[in-house]
């Protein structure tokens, strides 16, 4: 934050101090067609507190991923209900210890609380600073500007705070679609297939924990039923929720039976199936 937004008060440090209060929800749940994730729209309160929230509706503050997310919810959320609204998104910077003075290497400490890796960002130009109350009430947390200010829409970092520039904060939070059910058939005690029937005009994400299934898989085939094609799927970096790391991106739903078969030992609890509408 710049120097002409330090307009936080001695009630700042009381209410940084204070007991967790939970935000209420004011609006959802709204499902963004484009991603298929359904998002409620949280009271003011602290980031900490909202993200607590979040997780009570089985999620976390918001993820934004690409241009066409941060539209999405800038334009839901910023002025619902005709108020004006920072909103909190769920990039923090969880190490507090670290703060550069060059403002790209600062970016990069910041992480989202979803654990999701990506390279899309939306900073203001002057922005993240540590700013003048960095050393008792560090700038660790991440909104959009709200849209009566010169950086609406943008990226800003501020303290553990409700309001900012008189403006309150609301948490955006974001819930991935359920899990839905896959089957498992052993070929042998090194390798088996994971199968899942699939509806017309529904995309799939299948994944697999990264923290359970080590080493990380090469040898996966994709084989689709009843047009007989088979296809390698590789095994990417993209997390789409905590912890599960998406093989080959978005899988279109025919109505067949879509196989992946593993080649690495016990695989069966190591995958999920997400589907989209």
């Amino acid at each position: 934050m710049n120097s002409r937004r330090f307009l936080l008060g001695f009630a700042l440090g009381f209410l940084v101090k204070s007991e967790c209060v939970l935000a209420a929800t004011l609006t959802g749940p709204i499902t963004n067609t484009g991603n298929g994730h359904v998002y409620f729209l949280l009271s003011s309160n602290t980031w900490t507190s909202s993200e607590v929230e979040a997780r009570s509706l089985g999620g976390h503050l918001a993820t934004v991923r690409n241009a066409s997310e941060q539209t999405w919810i800038y334009t839901n959320f910023s002025h619902w209900a005709g108020t004006n609204r920072n909103l909190w998104i769920g990039l923090y910077d969880p190490n507090p210890a670290t703060n550069s003075s060059d403002r790209a290497q600062r970016r990069t400490e910041f992480r989202w609380i979803s654990e999701e890796t990506n390279a899309y960002a939306n900073w203001s130009s002057v922005e993240p600073n540590n700013g003048i109350t960095e050393a008792s009430f560090p700038e660790l947390y991440v909104h959009i500007w709200n849209p009566t200010d010169s950086n609406a829409g943008k990226w800003n970092n501020s303290t553990n705070y409700p309001i900012v520039l008189g403006v309150q904060c609301d948490g955006v939070v974001e819930v991935v679609p359920p899990v839905r059910p896959l089957g498992l058939a052993r070929y042998s005690s090194a390798s088996a297939d994971v199968f899942w029937k699939t509806e017309t005009n529904k995309t799939y994400e299948l994944l697999f924990n990264l923290d359970l299934l080590a080493p990380t898989p090469t040898n996966l085939v994709l084989a689709v039923s009843g047009n007989g094609t088979t296809s390698q799927v590789p095994a990417t970096a993209t997390l789409v929720c905590r912890a599960w790391t998406n093989l080959g991106g978005r899988i279109t739903g025919t109505g067949a039976t879509n196989h992946v078969i593993d080649l690495t030992d016990r695989p069966e609890k190591f995958y999920q199936l997400i589907s989209f509408p």
